[in-house]
C-alpha cells in the first residue's frame, strides 16, 4: 500500500528547488588521458647543406609541443621551421653544417621523443698536385747567356656538379 502526502502548491516548488541547487553543485571529473607519441622521431644522417626534417606524430591533434637541441628551446626562424598539421609534428632544419649535429627532442607534457642528428661535413675539392719543374742550366755561365726558356703547364682538376 501506498502512503500519499498532502502538501501544498508552495511546498512542491520548495522540493523543485531543492532538486535545482542539489544538480547544480554536482562535481564531474574527467581524467583524460595523457597524450602519446605514437610515430617517435627517427635518428639519421644527413650531408652539410641540406634541409633535415624531423617528424613525430601525436595520440591527440593540435596539442603543443617543444622542440629542443639538447637542453635549448628552438624557435621558427630563418634555420628552423616549426610545423603542425592535425597529429604530425615537424622541425626543418635548413642548410645544415656539421655543428647542427646532436640530439633533437619534441616534448609533449611529460612524454618526449628523441632522435640523434648526424651531419656529415662536405669533403673539401681535391688538392691539386705539386708541379714538377725540373731545368737545365748549364753550368759555364758564358754558355747559359742567351738561351730562351719556355715553360708549358697542364693541370686536371675534378670538376664537382651543383657547386
Amino acid at each position: 500500500m501506498f502512503d500519499f502526502i498532502v502538501v501544498t502548491l508552495e511546498e512542491t516548488s520548495e522540493i523543485s528547488q531543492r532538486q535545482l541547487v542539489e544538480q547544480e553543485t554536482r562535481e564531474l571529473r574527467v581524467e583524460a588521458q595523457p597524450v602519446t607519441f605514437t610515430k617517435k622521431l627517427q635518428s639519421l644522417e644527413a650531408d652539410e647543406g641540406s634541409t633535415v626534417t624531423l617528424r613525430c606524430e601525436t595520440s591527440e591533434p593540435l596539442v603543443s609541443v617543444e622542440w629542443k637541441k639538447e637542453a635549448q628551446v628552438l624557435t621558427s626562424g630563418d634555420k628552423y621551421r616549426i610545423k603542425q598539421q592535425a597529429s604530425a609534428n615537424e622541425l626543418l632544419i635548413t642548410q645544415v653544417v656539421p655543428e647542427d649535429s646532436g640530439d633533437y627532442s619534441c616534448v609533449c607534457g611529460t612524454q618526449t621523443t628523441t632522435a640523434c642528428v648526424k651531419i656529415m661535413a662536405m669533403k673539401p675539392p681535391a688538392s691539386l698536385p705539386a708541379a714538377k719543374v725540373e731545368t737545365k742550366i748549364p753550368e759555364d755561365k758564358e754558355k747559359a747567356e742567351g738561351i730562351n726558356v719556355h715553360m708549358a703547364f697542364s693541370f686536371t682538376c675534378p670538376v664537382q656538379s651543383g657547386i
